[in-house]
């Protein structure tokens, strides 16, 4: 498979290569978000994405909601979107509240996987051949993320209208939406 690796740390992203390769993989790599979906936007054989969490510019989630909505094409037409990992070092309890929130959304969001930094090459191998295996986000959690992110796109709109009671609903909605997120179970298998 190829396996992009997305990282703002230069050393992560050396390393993760090297045990992709070591695994038969192809790698390539960058060190952010807008530059990997670039990539996508150009590549439609990469088959994941490793991305981590938090990064200097934009996170790994801007990346998996941008990437879900680029079209990628190959000879027999449409491609789906590559497979997601998430990589992080939080944990709860030791980072900052709203980082360790993004984490539990990612999990929720229908990444593949999450990876515990640091990962060895054999847990490494585990998920891959999960996602080989055909175990990726289905298309069932991907409609639910296009909505999702059109309603979050809808809610923005009415917040930059700066309308005192329209914001107060806004951001109730958004409290609701993700209460319902968090009692969804995104990571158990679907059948589609």
């Amino acid at each position: 498979m190829k396996v992009l690796v997305v990282d703002d740390v230069g050393y992560i992203r050396h390393h993760v290569s090297r045990m992709l390769q070591s695994l038969g993989h192809v790698a390539v790599t960058t060190d952010t978000a807008r530059q990997a979906l670039q990539m996508l936007e150009k590549d439609s054989s990469i088959d994941v994405v490793l991305t981590d969490l938090l990064m200097a510019e934009l996170d790994g989630l801007w990346l998996f909601k941008a990437a879900q909505k680029i079209t990628r094409m190959t000879d027999t037409g449409n491609a789906k979107p590559p497979a997601f990992v998430l990589m992080s070092a939080l944990r709860a309890g030791n980072g900052i509240d709203r980082d360790v929130q993004k984490l539990q959304i990612a999990e929720q969001m229908g990444f593949a996987e999450v990876l515990a930094k640091p990962f060895d090459a054999k847990r490494l191998k585990e998920v891959l051949d999960q996602i080989e295996g055909g175990s990726s986000p289905s298309e069932a959690t991907t409609a639910l993320l296009d909505r999702m992110n059109r309603l979050t796109e809808s809610i923005s709109k009415i917040i930059t209208r700066h309308d005192e009671g329209l914001n107060c609903e806004a951001r109730q909605i958004i409290d609701e939406a993700m209460e319902q997120l968090r009692n969804l179970n995104l990571s158990a298998p679907c059948s589609v």
